[in-house]
């Protein structure tokens, strides 16, 4: 089936069917190592990574799948484009007034969460309601996540917008907002770039499996195939390796989702937007 942005999403497509056997037949069609993948799987190599997602999840209150910061701002659930729109317009706003008082492009992410939250603050002091509401993220907060390591990405990392989503190759509101990140790298060009992190959830049984699988093809396939170039910083995700030949790229297809190769050469960054009210 042909996947978003004309590639195959192969995890997302087979995200009824995540199993082992699967999964290797998967990475023998992408052209991996077969012999390094199924020795990354049996020996769950990659874990320690994927928990120190999934923990930062929890720390920041990203519960469930999918959820997005956009430069610190969360976005809950798959939310419509306008959705990511409204918010994205005022953070592009944000940055851009950062950039023009002198801040260094590169460095925006950096400013723009440097004092961000670390955790979810407490609730307020009040009676429980018999039948509480789901908590609702609020547009006034600002969240530090930190990109530590090398991590998937689309789009450059001198962006003035960064989205960091926290996913899981299992869960169908997951695949559903791909087509959404999609569209707005096609709209904002160079000013976005889209982190992905892992958070499978306890009750997908094949998502942690399918996560470290899709950080072994990423460590496999490196920056050639990732389209970009990474950071490197204390928490190491990869080794080094020999760079893949063109032939490999060729053969590469988005195990990532849609977080593999990806021309950045997009289209022209936006135009500011008003700033929102909590900035």
């Amino acid at each position: 089936m042909t996947g978003r942005s004309g590639r195959c999403d192969l995890l997302f497509e087979h995200q009824r069917d995540l199993t082992r056997e699967t999964l290797d037949r998967l990475a023998a069609q992408l052209g991996l190592d077969t012999q390094r993948f199924q020795a990354a799987m049996d020996s769950h190599a990659h874990q320690d990574a994927i928990e120190a997602d999934m923990a930062l999840a929890e720390q920041i209150g990203a519960q469930g799948t999918p959820n997005s910061f956009l430069n610190g701002v969360q976005v809950t659930g798959a939310q419509p484009f306008e959705s990511f729109v409204e918010v994205m317009d005022a953070e592009l706003a944000h940055a851009q007034r950062l950039v023009r008082a002198g801040t260094p492009q590169g460095e925006v992410y950096a400013a723009v969460t440097r004092d961000g939250l670390t955790e979810v603050p407490p609730p307020p002091d009040a009676p429980e309601p018999e039948y509480p509401a789901p908590a609702q993220p609020d547009p006034a907060a600002v969240y530090r996540v930190p990109l530590d390591g090398r991590l998937p990405q689309r789009g450059p990392s001198n962006a003035l917008v960064t989205v960091v989503v926290f996913s899981d190759f299992q869960c169908p509101f997951c695949s559903r907002v791909e087509p959404t990140f999609t569209r707005l790298l096609d709209t904002y060009g160079r000013d976005l770039r889209v982190v992905w992190m892992n958070n499978p959830l306890a009750f997908h049984q094949n998502a942690l499996p399918a996560a470290i699988a899709a950080m072994e093809a990423f460590q496999q396939g490196g920056d050639g195939c990732s389209g970009r170039s990474t950071e490197s910083s204390s928490r190491t995700r990869t080794t080094s390796r020999a760079r893949p030949s063109s032939g490999w790229r060729r053969r590469w297809v988005s195990t990532w989702g849609s977080f593999a190769r990806r021309s950045t050469s997009a289209s022209t960054s936006r135009s500011s937007s008003p700033s929102r009210p909590w900035r």
